[in-house]
């Protein structure tokens, strides 16, 4: 984890090399994050996942129900290749 910690605040130190107008998109969007009331929707420590369904990378349509038969599920909101933070998240999620 100290591992993940040290790459993400090296792209937080990293930020301050973009371009401005990246850089007015990156505050908007943590703007409209933070002004709605996405925290209070969230899912917290300890609540139960509704069971949901979607497609999978190799387009078949999983269950979360049916996973938990096998045992304990990690869920992971990966935006994209492009995304920076989720690269490394990604990558610790699959090593454990």
């Amino acid at each position: 984890m100290k591992n993940l910690e040290h790459k993400i605040a090296k792209l937080n130190a990293n930020l301050a090399n973009l371009r401005l107008e990246i850089k007015e998109i990156f505050g908007r969007s943590i703007q409209d994050l933070q002004s709605g009331d996405l925290i209070e929707k969230s899912l917290q420590i300890g609540d139960k996942v509704p069971n949901f369904s979607l497609m999978n990378s190799l387009h078949s349509k999983i269950e979360l129900g049916k996973l938990l038969e096998n045992g304990t599920v990690s869920v992971a909101f990966f935006r994209g290749n492009w995304c920076p933070y989720c690269n490394p998240e990604l990558r610790l999620i699959l090593m454990r």
